[in-house]
């Protein structure tokens, strides 16, 4: 199922980056093609991240940990 929605969306993006291409020229096709690369590659990197990192807490390393605990 995750590869149907890959090429899905990768079917998507090239009829939409044709469109753009014949209606406003290369150039355009290309901007648009960036800034959908960029906001795939925020969201893996988003998605890549600890989720402590995420919540904002500090990570504390194995001696901190310890301290803390006892």
């Amino acid at each position: 199922m995750k590869a149907f929605k890959i090429i899905l969306a990768l079917i998507f993006v090239v009829l939409i980056s044709a469109l753009i291409g014949l209606f406003r020229g290369s150039e355009a096709k290309h901007k648009w093609i960036l800034k959908i690369r960029d906001r795939y590659d925020s969201r893996s990197q988003v998605a890549d991240q600890n989720p402590m990192e995420l919540s904002g807490d500090v990570l504390l390393d194995e001696m901190e940990l310890e301290a803390y605990h006892s």
